[in-house]
């Protein structure tokens, strides 16, 4: 997406609307092309498929806290329930009518919950993470 942003210029939120259903993906080609450098600069495309690194089975002995924040409009919801699942410690919350980058495009919906949630693991409020459905 990153590179149809870089190299379709003014027509880029045309193109990802059609594709994606979100004409402004990364706001601006600039955007675009640091996300680029990124993926192609470090090492966190051969993190993500690397096997042995990290494994679903591992999300399960995590006992931390855990908040667990997705736009309902977000193509991430389904992996972020299936996160929800894996992790025995941690809050779901979906935030309606929003995409997956909300907490960029509307700060507002990120921080009040995450300040609720951080808030409530500082007091070691019980109610941080209900009973998960596992």
């Amino acid at each position: 997406m990153a590179r149809i942003q870089v190299a379709a210029g003014d027509d880029a939120n045309a193109i990802l609307n059609a594709l994606y259903n979100h004409p402004k993906l990364f706001k601006s080609p600039r955007n675009a092309q640091r996300w680029i450098e990124l993926t192609e600069d470090t090492s966190v495309v051969a993190g993500l498929k690397d096997e042995n690194a990290f494994r679903a089975g591992d999300l399960a002995s995590l006992e931390q806290p855990m908040l667990i924040l997705v736009g309902g409009n977000s193509p991430m919801l389904n992996s972020a329930r299936m996160l929800h699942r894996l992790c025995t410690h941690s809050r779901f919350m979906e935030i309606p009518d929003m995409g997956h980058f909300f907490p960029i495009s509307n700060p507002r919906a990120f921080l009040k919950p995450t300040l609720r949630f951080l808030r409530a693991v500082a007091r070691d409020d019980p109610r941080v993470y209900p009973q998960n459905p596992g």
